[in-house]
């Protein structure tokens, strides 16, 4: 388990987030103006702030727990 301030984010709840990220315009299945505010709706469901989202979705926080989740779509690991 690793904590934040507010919450408990597990491996499997990390895995939700990082799959929550915006790959295209619309990754909620509506339109969003900006992967901030997504981040922000993401954020919400889960107790933590945007901007750890944001950070979990570009990979510069909780990478090891996330790093099964990467595809060849996105950069390589950046520890690596």
């Amino acid at each position: 388990m690793l904590r934040f301030s507010r919450s408990i984010l597990t491996t499997n709840i990390l895995f939700q987030i990082y799959g929550l990220r915006p790959l295209s315009e619309s990754a909620s299945g509506k339109k969003m103006t900006s992967a901030t505010a997504w981040s922000r709706e993401v954020g919400k469901r889960y107790d933590v702030s945007g901007k750890t989202v944001r950070d979990i979705w570009q990979r510069l926080t909780w990478t090891e727990a996330t790093f099964s989740e990467w595809t060849e779509q996105v950069p390589d690991h950046p520890h690596v």
